[in-house]
């Protein structure tokens, strides 16, 4: 790769990109379910809340078990958040080239 060429991350080298944002989306909808049923106290509040907190839960779930290399099977998003710092886990996933496990470049690739 030449030094002109741009490095993109993980996520965006192996398409999983959408996967990261879909699970934004699911949790801002969340969040705002969750204060729906907060602001809101209707008759079955509780049960909007827990609908939140469910839709959080299994699609955080759902994100950790989804991003994974292609090639070694190694759950990137698990990986990042257990090993990495709090403040470096979403960067190394932005920006980060090779999987931890296997060590497959997938900037090469491009």
């Amino acid at each position: 790769m030449s030094e002109s060429e741009e490095k993109v991350g993980l996520l965006t080298a192996t398409g999983q990109k959408w996967k990261i944002q879909l699970f934004i989306f699911c949790n801002v909808i969340a969040m705002l379910v969750m204060l729906y049923g907060l602001v809101f106290q209707e008759k079955n509040h509780m049960f909007v809340i827990f609908f939140g907190f469910v839709l959080f839960f299994v699609t955080f779930i759902w994100v950790n078990f989804s991003i994974k290399c292609p090639e070694c099977g190694c759950k990137w998003h698990w990986w990042a958040i257990s090993k990495k710092d709090s403040k470096l886990h979403r960067k190394w996933l932005a920006i980060g080239s090779k999987c931890p496990a296997c060590t497959k470049d997938f900037n090469s690739d491009l």
